[in-house]
């Protein structure tokens, strides 16, 4: 997303689990202990859809951005049905597999454990 707005940012890494459960972290990120949040120059704000329209909001058309959100109406709906759909049907099942794949080392266990865990609650295995 912020690439394709033109815009520079930092991932900010997490050194446990645990850490989005302080206080801190709750009182100042996220309320519900969750991830992830942006900070936009002291704007504070929590949840990857809510995150994703500010940013084209606020950026599509400045800098190098490209047009995300159209301007007609009717494309525009067109879109924000597609990430209804995503929302409904695909958000559930693949945060399952990205929560595996990339906080295995946060969560530390080994690929092999991550893999496992995957085919046990997709029913592959």
């Amino acid at each position: 997303m912020t690439i394709l707005l033109g815009l520079s940012y930092e991932v900010v890494q997490l050194n446990s689990t645990e850490e989005i459960k302080s206080p801190e972290y709750l009182a100042t990120k996220h309320p519900f202990g969750k991830i992830p949040s942006l900070n936009d120059d002291g704007f504070q704000i929590y949840e990857t859809r809510a995150i994703a329209r500010y940013l084209i909001n606020k950026y599509q058309g400045t800098k190098t951005s490209t047009v995300l959100i159209p301007s007609d109406v009717q494309i525009a709906a067109l879109v924000e049905q597609f990430i209804s759909v995503e929302a409904s049907h695909f958000t559930r099942p693949l945060s399952k597999l990205i929560v595996q794949l990339v906080f295995k080392n946060v969560m530390n266990i080994s690929e092999r454990e991550c893999w496992k865990n995957i085919a046990t609650e997709y029913k592959i295995a």
